[in-house]
């Protein structure tokens, strides 16, 4: 957590003075419209997230990218080749680093004798599908040199998380997450547009997604499983952090755990103060949630600005990474929060009543 803290104090500052003051924070008071979440590849029975690393080291940075007026050629095509890569590709990335990972990684699964296809950044076999999101995030972050050994642990522990038994763990394994999007077949629903829940085996080394299969064998509904699965997933206890800072806005650190995400669901069951006018929250990767409480109309709009930014800075830099987007938390009930402009930002008016907060 004090990784967060820390740096986050040397970014802020920078943040706050983009921030332009006296704007009206209801001038855009609507939800604007999203398309939903959607699940993606038609996977086999078993479904595996790959483990994370355990020794990569998180950072925020405060600088920014920009491109000069005088842009030269050959960066304007590095800049249109990265912007042909697919999104699950590390941002940055050239086409032929990708190539180059992926090869890699086919290459170690063949070695295993695994037979499998390579859909869309996933490896998929009649058994099981395996996503390289996060493996190639990893890659990202590591020493070329260090590639062949950072891929083989991923493969080794993926195919032992997917060469477990069909027989469903027990209750007491059950967990649920929130994910941008969950694949097929898994059990899985909508949270609110640009994030779904869905439930998983949770084992030592990875997690694997319930499926209807699983389902028939625990001889439960869906309803029963997701409330099965949430009163596990709140006897895990993350670490809470709060961060005071000099303009008014409170944000509360919600990490160290891999369900950390999942607590957006249920924020009452952390330590946290009372906020009878919900939260702004952000879920930018999935052992961390930030959520900032709403107290008043003058700072509204620079809490939403500042976990806007660190939503979108933490999507695209870290491991795990879950959803850029911001959203509004009040009594059970979430909905994305949209910036429509520059600083303006269109929060769910059926949810939050500005004439009952503070000035």
């Amino acid at each position: 957590m004090r990784w967060v803290t820390s740096l986050l104090v040397l970014v802020l500052a920078s943040v706050v003075l983009g921030c332009s003051s006296g704007d009206d924070p209801t001038a855009a008071d609507t939800v604007g419209s999203n398309d939903t979440a959607s699940s993606t590849a038609s996977a086999p029975s078993t479904t595996v997230e790959s483990p994370t690393s355990t020794s990569s080291t998180t950072s925020v940075s405060a600088s920014t990218t920009s491109v000069s007026p005088s842009t030269t050629s050959e960066s304007t095509d590095a800049i249109a080749e990265e912007s042909t890569l697919p999104g699950w590709a590390p941002a940055g990335w050239t086409q032929a680093e990708l190539d180059e990972a992926i090869d890699l990684i086919e290459e170690t699964l063949v070695a295993t004798g695994e037979s499998f296809q390579v859909i869309d950044g996933t490896a998929v076999s009649d058994d099981w599908v395996i996503s390289f999101d996060n493996l190639l995030r990893e890659l990202d972050q590591a020493d070329r040199s260090e590639w062949p050994e950072r891929v083989e642990r991923w493969v080794r522990i993926s195919l032992e998380v997917a060469a477990v038994e069909a027989e469903p763990p027990g209750l007491d394994a059950l967990r649920v997450a929130v994910r941008e999007e969950i694949p097929s077949p898994a059990i899985s629903g909508e949270v609110t547009p640009g994030l779904v829940w869905g439930v998983v085996f949770d084992f030592p080394d990875a997690v694997r997604y319930v499926t209807d299969e699983d389902l028939a064998d625990l001889e439960m509904g869906e309803e029963e499983l997701l409330a099965t699965a949430s009163a596990a997933t709140m006897t895990h206890e993350p670490s809470v952090e709060l961060l005071e800072t000099d303009f008014g806005v409170d944000l509360w650190f919600v990490d160290g755990d891999y369900y950390a995400s999942s607590f957006i669901l249920f924020p009452e069951v952390l330590d946290l103060p009372e906020a009878p006018h919900g939260w702004l929250a952000i879920v930018p990767t999935r052992d961390l949630l930030v959520l900032s409480p709403v107290e008043s109309a003058s700072t509204l709009r620079d809490a939403a600005e500042v976990l806007s930014w660190l939503a979108g800075d933490l999507y695209e830099t870290e491991p795990g990474p879950l959803s850029s987007m911001l959203f509004y938390v009040i009594d059970g009930q979430i909905a994305p929060v949209f910036e429509v402009l520059d600083g303006q930002f269109a929060f769910p008016q059926e949810l939050l009543d500005f004439d009952r907060l503070p000035d």
